[in-house]
């Protein structure tokens, strides 16, 4: 039986390089991965064939076997790797990796809110630098009251598949609502690289930073709604004001119900597509963020995010840090640049951007560096420049830092106009729309009672 020098790390980004006898290649990885290692590395003792996965020349190997774990994709829900027949001039190309007996289907729990979320990140990234593992920490936070029922069921899940030899991202792809697919992405991208627990916090942090801007968002959504809902009151408040015109008509006895016939007018009123609009407008503006939120329009919703103009700004911004992070961590870890790149890409939050990374990565081979794979749209090329004078200097770590700082400082500036943006939007429906309908809404009220109090006065 063979014998394989390996290279891996264990989940908190630990070395852990030995040798191990195994029928091949693949169950050398199975067994290691059981055993929660990630392997960088596997050379065979005593030949000239050689598999490398991360370092050298050469693709990573496909972790296939039956013993093995399933895998989920980070964007299709179908794991992907970059396959290389040893010994064969094989170009790269991605590969559906039907590890074990096939692909992991999705679980749809509905999506966790933005504050949830970063919460749960945060707790699982400290938790993981304090040196305790994967299972225990998802079975220590399936325990928490503070979390919701489908979260606690889920990380028990999640605990029990960690416990069995998967890895902690393919373990968050299952629950794509709960874990974005850029957050499997970061984690799969910590565990390659050894930084897991630092991605876990740097994603929860991209996460409380994107939830301070939608919440400003909320806050004009419900300035917008608080002034359409006053649309389909136009016509009722008329209708009131004639019915209390009528009444004034028909003689002010002692009889007079005044109050209660206005009440009645404005009921009778309501009747009709003034109740239908405000049912519609109202279902709009609740329900549509929960269906418009499901993950079946992910693709619409980050689409729109890129095409926005300044939200799209953001967007790339978004981007091109995350980028410069994770290519940062895997670049120091000694991971090819092929595969770092493909890592990083998965790590992206945006899907169109995440998608369109991807695709720049399919033709590029394993030698490609990371100044020819950089897309021109996303890093300008004065920064590319940057990149390449470190890959010949051998600083391309702090060349990737430097991506990160311009991209961070632009991103606050852009979130800084945003809110400015917030704010004007509601004061222009809060103090300006309002109160053109309201004093609509006004003008027609003493018009008819103009008319009720002075008929036949020749006024």
């Amino acid at each position: 039986m063979p014998e394989f020098d390996f290279r891996a790390v264990d989940g908190f980004g630990r070395p852990a390089n030995g040798r191990m006898a195994g029928a091949s290649a693949n169950e050398v990885i199975a067994r290691l991965s059981q055993q929660g290692l990630v392997v960088q590395g596997l050379d065979m003792v005593g030949s000239i064939v050689t598999q490398t996965a991360g370092r050298g020349s050469l693709d990573p190997i496909v972790l296939g076997g039956n013993d093995m774990p399933p895998a989920v994709d980070a964007g299709n829900f179908v794991g992907t790797q970059v396959a290389t027949v040893v010994g064969h001039s094989m170009a790269n190309r991605p590969v559906s990796s039907g590890v074990g007996r096939g692909t992991v289907q999705p679980k749809m729990t509905g999506f966790l809110k933005d504050y949830d979320q970063w919460m749960l990140l945060n707790q699982m990234g400290t938790i993981l630098r304090a040196g305790i593992g994967p299972t225990q920490m998802l079975e220590e936070l399936s325990q928490r009251a503070s979390l919701k029922s489908k979260v606690r069921r889920a990380l028990a899940e999640m605990a029990r598949m960690t416990g069995t030899g998967s890895a902690l991202s393919d373990a968050m792809a299952v629950y794509p609502e709960i874990f974005p697919v850029g957050v499997s992405g970061s984690v799969r991208a910590g565990e390659a690289g050894g930084y897991l627990p630092d991605a876990l916090l740097h994603t929860s942090q991209q996460i409380q930073e994107s939830w301070k801007v939608r919440r400003w968002y909320l806050w004009t959504s419900t300035s917008i709604f608080s002034t359409v809902i006053l649309l389909p009151l136009i016509p009722v408040f008329r209708k009131g004001a004639e019915g209390l015109g009528a009444t004034l008509n028909n003689g002010m006895g002692e009889n007079q119900d005044f109050v209660g016939q206005y009440l009645g007018a404005l009921k009778a009123g309501m009747m009709g597509w003034p109740l239908v609009g405000m049912i519609l407008i109202c279902a709009f503006f609740l329900l549509g963020p929960y269906l418009f939120g499901r993950i079946g329009f992910l693709g619409l919703r980050h689409g729109l995010a890129a095409k926005m103009p300044l939200v799209g700004r953001r967007t790339r911004l978004e981007t091109a840090r995350e980028l410069g992070f994770h290519l940062e961590k895997l670049s120091v870890a000694g991971i090819s640049p092929y595969r770092a790149f493909g890592l990083a890409a998965g790590a992206i939050p945006n899907k169109i951007y995440r998608d369109k990374l991807v695709a720049t990565a399919k033709p590029w081979r394993e030698d490609a560096t990371f100044s020819q794979m950089l897309p021109r749209d996303l890093v300008p090329d004065d920064l590319v420049d940057l990149i390449r004078t470190g890959e010949l200097t051998g600083t391309t770590s702090e060349s990737f830092q430097t991506i990160q700082r311009l991209a961070q400082t632009d991103k606050e500036n852009t979130d800084k106009i945003l809110k400015v943006k917030s704010v004007v939007w509601i004061m222009l429906f809060v103090f300006g729309v309002s109160s053109i309908i309201g004093a609509v809404m006004i003008s027609q009220f003493y018009g008819v009672m103009w008319d009720a109090i002075f008929e036949g006065t020749g006024w």
